[in-house]
């Protein structure tokens, strides 16, 4: 062993507990520990203060106005803070929380607590948004004297439970807020072992902090090991926090994605997240269960434009360790694979990337068998007429079937098991040279080069995936059905046969195909997506169209993800990507960790008027944790529906999945133009039982032709309920009478900041309600509406700390008549945002990152 690989070891013994082949590290050791310093979200009487005797040399305390009490939590309290964390499921959390009675006066020492998510006795408890919390109070009897910090877990008076659990594996919600003023904070638990029968301390003169890694494991992110052979995504590194999961030396999160502790990610330009912002002496752990001893090839996806180290090691395998070099790639999403050999013994063990150097990017580690796992490599060429089924049933992980461009194969073809974790390639045999390179669209002028498969047989698709098939991948191929009521490609299985996570398919791409419909006839969808870990990069998907049902270039409901969607030209009269709809057959399931970013999502003007059934550009029904960025997402007119680009609908579909849910939604960087409406944001479902909306942001984006001359209100929002949904630095240009339009009930942790919109009738407008403030103070309470630039608005209407220029010219824009939507530096907004920066949108942001059309 080197003398790095000696400090490896050592490194990962002195992190990560032993584990010895077999073993498995539960998720339920883990406690979670919040400290003051990070909070977010503090709204009203409460303030983040330096305090010496806090965790952390911080506190957060609501101001003594003097006796003040709040009988009962608010659905839409004005002074609140929140915690975000991650937590496992089914997993029982005692709670415990650090406060101090400011003055030690007992009129002040109380709190409500309210969780997301939280399940008391089988039923969720103590929801934000509802009038249900725990009451903390810390007095600890009628009379009992107080004195300094003190844990707590309820209120003396009352009999409430202390323990929860959380349905979900992931990230989760607390909100306190106010219920006497003067209280200060510190610390909160949630404790599934060290404190779940005892206090972490006294309820008065405490001293009590309680470390971040006590009684902490590194445990799996998943809830269990990821199987290798397989791939590790990067992002997914172990639960257990710093120090003990990882380690890293900038606070925060800097992509600002996915996760929320201390690593940076971003979304990764081929799907997916990467670790980023990487810096020497960094290391992240990911929990692993190596199923056959033997030699591996580990295989790095790596980006970088100037090179870097790092080194990897593995608890359980004395020879498991190696050193990586990265190479500049150009860039840090230019992405390259560096292979490195390891020797594994069986087990669970634990995976530890140690970081050398900074300067590059990772997003994935797979790892395969070097010998006896049958991936050949070979390459099989299937000319026109030959046995493709018979080609693919043969072909052994790593091989190539290359099908000769321009023949026709007419047929349902289907995709087997294999036991390997190598790619199997279907694919054109045209030689790379006459075919669009890696991160080129193809378009409908290549098909001269592509191979053709032609389903329709039977009404069957041209492309299914048997059950669990994983690992495979088509190029350069022309995809189409001759059975217009069908889907072209079917990748998982929308039906009850896949009803467990077991029977997933996984690990596909679609790159560079031409799918498409026939004009006249159309086509019902182009891909059905119930997989995992699948990508559609760089495809033409065209001509999905139907009168007589709603038709989808892509949509999903029984996969879990993640899902990349980029650089793709998409067109369809339904949805042109929905994700829910159906309600899935894998319980508790939601479409997880999608990235929609650089395609072309149209619906073509000559549709209009046409009896092909039009809705929207982009649903979401069932999903969670999306980025929809740098899109050109355009032409939507009133029709089937309204008109909207964007439905953000949780809908429990069938009445099946109580789970479904629209959550953690990034918008941003986009061109959204030529539509009647842009979005129509539904707090739950009107129907069904549904978890609600919450976490959308909008921002930076530029709202072109928001139009009644394509039907409808013109309305740029329209909302009907929801929790902490986020419009920010956009500019619209839109002739509806409102641009944000509320309705039903009230939004939450309302977010209306930077923007340049016009004023039109009115901007802000409610149903039954009066023009900006009136409309304000019923439908968006304790919202923060700042720095807006209402073009032809009046300042009475509005809250103060707005702009009001009389119309587009005293705006300021380069040149607006030309598209040039910049703010020239004598505008008087170039430094008027909350930030510091421009308020509108930045459209050189926009423009490097939208597609060509």
């Amino acid at each position: 062993m080197s003398s790095s690989m000696k400090s490896l070891a050592a490194l990962i013994l002195l992190v990560t507990p032993f584990l010895a082949s077999g073993t498995s590290v539960d998720a339920a050791a883990l406690n979670v520990v919040l400290y003051a310093s990070d909070a977010t979200n503090l709204h009203g009487n409460w303030a983040l203060q330096s305090d010496s005797t806090a965790a952390g040399g911080q506190s957060i305390a609501g101001t003594d106005k003097g006796w003040s009490q709040t009988a009962a939590p608010l659905a839409s309290p004005a002074d609140y803070f929140e915690f975000t964390f991650t937590a496992s499921a089914n997993t029982p959390y005692r709670l415990w929380f650090r406060l101090r009675a400011g003055a030690n006066s007992k009129f002040n020492d109380s709190v409500f607590a309210q969780f997301s998510d939280a399940v008391v006795g089988g039923a969720k408890a103590w929801g934000i948004g509802t009038t249900s919390g725990l009451t903390l109070n810390l007095q600890s009897c009628d009379g009992c004297a107080l004195s300094g910090w003190g844990w707590l877990e309820g209120a003396y008076w009352l009999s409430q439970a202390s323990t929860i659990t959380f349905a979900s594996t992931g990230s989760h919600t607390l909100r306190i807020q106010t219920r006497e003023d003067g209280v200060a904070l510190d610390q909160v638990v949630l404790s599934p072992s060290t404190y779940l029968s005892a206090s972490p301390g006294a309820v008065v003169s405490d001293h009590t902090i309680v470390s971040k890694t006590t009684g902490a494991l590194s445990a799996p992110y998943s809830g269990t090991p990821v199987t290798l052979p397989g791939t590790v995504q990067a992002a997914n590194y172990d639960l257990g926090g710093e120090g003990v999961a990882y380690h890293d030396t900038t606070p925060g999160n800097s992509g600002g994605v996915f996760r929320t502790d201390g690593v940076d990610l971003e979304a990764a330009s081929e799907g997916g997240y990467d670790v980023g912002w990487i810096a020497a002496g960094e290391w992240l752990n990911y929990s692993v269960n190596v199923t056959s001893a033997g030699n591996y090839a580990l295989q790095l996806r790596v980006a970088s434009p100037s090179g870097g180290s790092m080194h990897l090691g593995f608890s359980g395998s004395g020879g498991g360790a190696a050193t990586v070099s990265v190479p500049a790639t150009g860039g840090y999403q230019t992405w390259t694979t560096v292979s490195v050999p390891v020797t594994l013994t069986a087990g669970v063990q634990t995976l530890t990337l140690k970081f050398d150097s900074n300067g590059f990017n990772i997003r994935a580690i797979t790892a395969a068998l070097s010998t006896g796992s049958g991936t050949s490599g070979s390459t099989v060429t299937v000319q026109a007429g030959g046995d493709l089924q018979k080609a693919i049933d043969g072909a052994s992980p790593g091989d190539t079937i290359l099908l000769q461009a321009g023949a026709t194969f007419a047929g349902s073809y289907t995709l087997p098991v294999k036991s390997g974790s190598s790619y199997i390639t279907i694919r054109s045999a045209a030689p790379d040279a006459s075919l669009p390179p890696d991160g080129t669209r193809v378009l409908p002028s290549n098909a001269g080069q592509l191979a053709r498969i032609q389903g329709g047989v039977a009404g069957l698709p041209a492309i299914i995936t048997a059950v669990g098939a994983h690992h495979y991948r088509l190029m350069f191929l022309e995809l189409v059905n001759t059975y217009a009521a069908n889907d072209i490609v079917e990748l998982g299985d929308g039906s009850a046969v896949q009803s467990t996570t077991s029977s997933i398919a996984h690990d596909l791409i679609i790159d560079r195909c031409y799918i498409h419909g026939s004009a006249t006839a159309g086509q019902k969808r182009g891909v059905a997506l119930n997989s995992a870990s699948t990508s559609i990069l760089n495809s033409y998907i065209a001509d999905i169209k139907s009168s007589q049902a709603d038709s989808q270039a892509i949509a999903g409901w029984n996969g879990p993800g993640p899902y990349t969607i980029t650089n793709n030209y998409l067109a369809a009269s339904g949805e042109n990507i929905l994700f829910g709809g159906s309600d899935p057959y894998v319980p508790n399931l939601v479409p997880s960790d999608i990235v929609i970013r650089q395609n072309y999502i149209t619906k073509p003007t000559s549709w209009r008027g046409t009896s092909w059934t039009v809705k929207n550009l982009i649903e979401l029904k069932n999903a969670q944790r999306v980025t929809i960025d740098g899109n050109i997402i355009e032409n939507c007119w009133l029709a089937g529906q309204d008109g909207f680009a964007f439905m953000l609908t949780p809908r429990n579909q069938d009445g099946t999945a109580p789970w479904s849910v629209v959550q953690q939604v990034q918008v941003t960087n986009n061109i959204i133009r030529h539509v009647a409406s842009g979005f129509d944001i539904l707090g739950t479902d009107d129907i069904n039982p549904s978890q609600p909306l919450n976490g959308i942001t909008i921002q930076n984006n530029l709202f072109l032709d928001i139009s009644t001359s394509w039907g409808g209100q013109a309305r740029t929002i329209m909302t009907l309920g929801g929790s902490n949904i986020k419009f920010d630095h956009n500019t619209v240009f839109s002739d509806g009478a409102s641009v944000l339009y509320a309705d039903v009930t009230r939004v939450t942790g309302f977010t209306f900041t930077n923007n340049i919109v016009p004023d039109n009738a009115w901007a802000i407008m409610g149903s039954g309600a009066s023009p900006g403030n009136g409309t304000i103070a019923i439908f968006y309470p304790s919202a923060t509406f700042s720095r807006n630039v209402f073009i032809g608005g009046n300042s009475s209407t509005y809250p103060t700390g707005n702009f009001f220029p009389a119309n587009v010219s005293a705006v300021g824009f380069v040149d607006a008549a030309n598209g040039n939507y910049a703010l020239t530096s004598g505008s008087p907004y170039k430094t008027g945002a909350t930030d510091g920066t421009a308020i509108g949108a930045d459209p050189s942001v926009i423009n490097a990152r939208v597609p060509a059309m």
